[in-house]
C-alpha cells in the first residue's frame, strides 16, 4: 500500500556537506587560543581639594558680608508701580477680577 520513503535528495546532501564542511571549521576555529586585547587603565583621578572649613576668617567675612548686603536690599516688588503686575501685592488676581483674600 505505501511506498518507501525516498533518499535525500542531491540538494540536500550538497546542503549537509556544506553543513558539515562548516562546523570542522568552527571546531577548528574554536581550538585555537584567543588573543585578548590589552587594555590600559588610566591612572586614577588626583584627589579633590579639601572643602574650606568654616572656622576660616575669609568664610566668616564673606558669610557676615553676604547678611549685610542682604539686609541693605528692599523688596523692589513691593515698591513699584506696576507691583501688581510683576507678582508683588497680590499679582495677576486683582487684574483677572478674583477676589484677593486669603481663602483664594
Amino acid at each position: 500500500m505505501g511506498s518507501k520513503p525516498k533518499g535525500p535528495s542531491a540538494q540536500q546532501k550538497k546542503a549537509e556537506a556544506l553543513q558539515l564542511q562548516l562546523l570542522q571549521k568552527q571546531l577548528s576555529a574554536s581550538q585555537e587560543p584567543l588573543e585578548m586585547p590589552a587594555f590600559e587603565i588610566p591612572p586614577p583621578a588626583p584627589p579633590p581639594p579639601p572643602p574650606p572649613s568654616s572656622s576660616s576668617a575669609d568664610a566668616l567675612e564673606a558669610s557676615t558680608d553676604q547678611r549685610r548686603k542682604a539686609a541693605a536690599r528692599t523688596n523692589a516688588g513691593r515698591n513699584t508701580i506696576f507691583a501688581g503686575e510683576t507678582g508683588g501685592l497680590g499679582g495677576m488676581k486683582q487684574q483677572i477680577g478674583q477676589p484677593s483674600t486669603l481663602l483664594g
